[in-house]
């Protein structure tokens, strides 16, 4: 069977959303699209350590880490969802943007 994403769990047959990883998918998704002052992915990694807020596998979070979960739809989807399509969205622009090499 597969892993369960970050932020859900099994319940019975149902795939469900787990409320404390939930959170935690929530502030990370807003912590890289607030309109000012956006943390990057080493930023967010390091607030979810210091605050003590560990991985699914109960380890640390880096920056790869996080920019796999911003990379998954699944917490777009209905009816499921723990962010708003328009939050994924803005993540995958900046994502995206932060991919581009410098312009001449």
């Amino acid at each position: 069977m597969a892993r369960v994403p970050f932020g859900y769990k099994i319940e019975g047959d149902q795939m469900v959303i787990n409320a404390d990883e939930a959170a935690a998918v929530q502030r990370i998704f807003a912590e890289f699209t607030r309109p000012y002052i956006r943390a990057g992915l080493s930023e967010i990694a390091t607030g979810l350590n210091v605050d003590g807020i560990p991985t699914q596998r109960g380890g640390h979070w880096f920056a790869s880490t996080v920019k796999y979960l911003l990379s998954n739809s699944i917490y777009a989807d209905e009816p499921r969802a723990i962010i708003t399509r328009g939050t994924f969205d803005q993540a995958q622009n900046r994502l995206t943007s932060m991919r581009r090499g410098p312009t001449r």
